[in-house]
């Protein structure tokens, strides 16, 4: 079962920014769109959103979602739901005003909940807890996974024009965002709650146009509080006690762009800011810049180049959740947060062809390479030791070597009016020097490469819309404990320890209405799917897989799992002009 939860930003007064500028410069009184949907494995959706002219300066957004399944499927007949059940909502409301002198201010809040659950039948989370109580170890229990997640938060930004002839601007952005993580998987608890705030000021200065700068101030604070307990066979890891980590950064930013023409743009920034929480012995103040180029000889070449450092908080558990469906031990720091530091550098150039029926017939090519001096590490084989295959280890990688290099090849064109080809390739090569190894070894779970094609046609008006899409995506290295793997006839799952190459295939048909899309579509058309995805050796009574053994894992997911997947909507819009 895939155990995946959403990283959620709440910045309400600019979640639907489309909405709001339709509204405002185009004059409507009003904009009101609702789509539901259906899918052939019982998931429906329901959307909706609508701007409205609130008087002759502001305007506001509502947005509402619910989404989930009705029953889960389990095609394979492991015993074990292919997907989990799942239950979303969310809703958000903005505002915006803009001042005859050009004041804006937008603020907004929202709210959203996302539950899952999965697994086998019958799995309570209470029964594990009364077994730990009861001391009664040899229960075989059905494994299975609950995890809700709330948030709730709210934003603000303000742009005041100072100076004379709005070149000048000052600005000021705040916002809060709370989450709240609930998750059982097993006889495995972990909760988690997070305040969020931030808060910056900044100042733009137009010069002219060649010449752009701005100044900023920002201050960022993160309080999570995680709460870790788990039951594994005859033993307790972790004392249930909540671990506070207050993560802080504030810092100061300076941003200069120099244009020329449409040829040449180049946009610069220096970033300083302090981190109250590094690795010991390291300085907590750390510099961080960014340059970006792109230049045009002429009007059928593009060539840009870009580098940057990233400076970012990772969390062991808060941002691996996978490793909850396994019943391997815990080592190393899977409570602490690591300030990750990384270099990303790259380019690309593209180039305009003289054919076709639109003027964007083009190929690019680009490479990009990041490399981190800094990162934290869930590690499943801890230097490909077999001794250690019960165990997961978190650590920082503390000088060892971990990078990728990505290739991607791009092609679009109109070979005919209404008719648009896109191509693409990506290559990757990422690598790791785990604890133990003597060089980096491949990623795991990476993909190698993907190709992806990409077909629309569409009628006269838009009054028909067809679109097919078909991929094609690389093997992976998998973990040295699925080298044995097999499957029902008793075959080796992975050859040369690597993921089968995969086709997947998607289509879709629209047809438009005045006020009414109607639309129907299917994905992964050739229904190929992961097999195996619950691994382990040791079976309860039932013949189903104790979650509690070291053996157990359901968390190494590579491929699509639910195979065959139609779904049908219909999207209502109605757009009133002002009078």
């Amino acid at each position: 079962m895939r155990l995946q939860i959403l990283a959620i930003s709440v910045l309400p007064a600019i979640l639907f920014p489309s909405l709001h500028a339709r509204t405002a410069e185009e004059g409507r009184d009003s904009l009101f769109v609702l789509e539901a949907s259906v899918t052939s494995d019982t998931g429906l959706q329901l959307d909706a959103a609508s701007a409205l002219r609130a008087g002759r300066n502001w305007n506001t957004v509502i947005s509402g979602n619910v989404s989930g399944n009705i029953r889960t499927f389990d095609r394979n007949g492991d015993g074990y739901s292919d997907v989990p059940g799942t239950l979303k909502f969310s809703i958000a409301n903005g505002w915006s005003y803009r001042s005859d002198r050009g004041t804006s201010i937008c603020f907004g809040v929202g709210v959203r909940q996302d539950a899952r659950h999965g697994g086998q039948a019958g799995y309570d989370r209470n029964a594990y807890m009364d077994m730990m109580r009861t001391g009664r170890w040899e229960l075989q229990l059905p494994w299975g996974a609950d995890i809700t997640e709330r948030s709730v938060g709210g934003g603000l930004k303000a742009v005041v024009p100072v100076g004379s002839g709005g070149s000048q601007d000052l600005v000021m952005e705040a916002d809060y965002t709370y989450q709240d993580l609930d998750s059982w998987a097993g006889g495995t608890e972990f909760l988690s709650d997070r305040h969020s705030s931030r808060i910056g000021l900044f100042y733009r200065n137009r010069i002219n146009e060649s010449h752009e700068f701005g100044l900023g101030l920002e201050g960022r604070h993160d309080r999570y509080g995680e709460d870790f307990l788990r039951y594994l066979t005859m033993t307790v890891q972790g004392n249930g006690e909540t671990v506070v980590s207050d993560l802080a950064q504030a810092g100061v930013s300076g941003e200069y762009t120099f244009r020329h023409a449409d040829r040449l743009t180049v946009n610069a920034v220096l970033e300083g800011n302090w981190y109250n929480t590094v690795e010991e012995g390291e300085r907590h103040f750390r510099m961080s810049p960014r340059l970006d180029l792109k230049y045009s000889p002429d009007d059928r070449v593009s060539v840009g180049v870009y580098g940057r450092r990233s400076l970012e908080y990772s969390g062991g558990l808060a941002d691996c959740l996978q490793v909850l469906a396994t019943g391997k031990t815990f080592m190393g720091d899977y409570l602490a947060h690591t300030l990750e530091d990384s270099w990303t550098c790259g380019g690309k150039v593209t180039v305009y062809l003289p054919f076709g029926a639109s003027s964007d017939t083009g190929f690019s090519a680009g490479y990009s390479r990041v490399w981190h001096s800094r990162q934290m590490v869930v590690d499943y084989e801890y230097g490909n030791s077999a001794s250690d295959a019960t165990r997961i280890w978190f650590y920082s990688l503390d000088g060892r070597r971990s990078f990728s290099d990505n290739f991607l090849l791009e092609f679009n064109v109109m070979p005919v009016e209404r008719f648009a080809v896109k191509a693409s390739f990506l290559y990757t090569d990422a690598r790791i020097e785990l604890r133990g190894a003597e060089y980096p070894v491949e990623k795991p779970l990476v993909e190698r490469f993907r190709g992806e094609l990409d077909l629309q046609y569409a009628t006269l008006r838009d009054k028909w819309i067809f679109g097919f899409t078909a991929s094609v995506h690389g093997p992976s290295r998998i973990y040295n404990f699925m080298e044995d793997d097999v499957d029902a006839d008793g075959n080796l799952l992975y050859r040369n320890g690597r993921t089968p190459v995969y086709p997947f295939l998607s289509c879709r048909v629209t047809r438009k209405f005045r006020l009414v899309d109607v639309y129907l579509g299917g994905e992964n058309l050739t229904d190929f799917r992961q097999k195996n995805v619950v691994l382990g050796s040791v079976r309860d009574g039932s013949g189903a897989i104790s979650g509690r053994q070291p053996s157990f894992d359901a968390s190494v997911i590579w491929g699509p799992l639910a195979g065959i997947r139609i779904y049908a909507g219909v999207r209502f819009s109605l757009d009133r002009q002002e009078r």
